[in-house]
């Protein structure tokens, strides 16, 4: 008896011949599809959001009036968990009737981009002049490019991960 479950645990393991597959095996072929399917799902959305927030820059610029403005402040943002530190600039300009505002960026890096003085190109919608931004490329696009990359990585992500699992190479 115990021979013949000796014989049957390692027909299972193996495959009970060439042409069928272990339930192992199976089990671990549905588990890298599910993960393809999962990852190639949140890429899809990531990649939406992404056209998406490239659509609404675009209409932004092509709607935005243009003024010079000033660099005032470099906020200091903290990093939470990570402990690093980020810094925005905050701006001022003159929109088209002469009112002065002053507009914080919504996007920091840890390098800081600007220094307090620099003169810059701001847009702005002519009636929410809260909604200015700088006039440089990564002001405007880093947001539709940083969804838009991780939309088209995570679905090849999974691909390279589930083809290397187990030690095997398939390539």
């Amino acid at each position: 008896m115990a021979a013949l479950i000796l014989g049957l645990a390692i027909g299972a393991v193996r495959g009970f011949s060439r042409g069928t597959a272990s339930p192992l095996k199976v089990d671990t072929e549905r588990q890298k599809l599910r993960m393809r399917k999962i990852f190639g799902i949140i890429g899809s959305i990531l990649l939406l959001v992404g056209l998406g927030s490239a659509i609404k820059t675009k209409i932004f610029i092509q709607h935005a009036s243009e003024a010079d403005g000033v660099v005032v402040l470099m906020i200091e943002r903290s990093g939470g968990s990570g402990g690093g530190h980020s810094y925005a600039p905050s701006f001022m300009f003159h929109d088209t009737s002469g009112t002065l505002h002053t507009v914080q960026s919504k996007l920091s890096s840890s390098a800081p981009e600007f220094k307090v003085g620099d003169k810059i190109k701001v847009l702005f919608e002519p009636g929410a002049p809260d909604t200015a931004a700088i006039n440089t490329f990564w002001q405007l696009w880093f947001t539709p490019v940083f969804f838009s990359l991780f939309g088209i990585a995570l679905p090849i992500l999974a691909r390279v991960i589930t083809r290397f699992q187990g030690g095997r190479r398939y390539f």
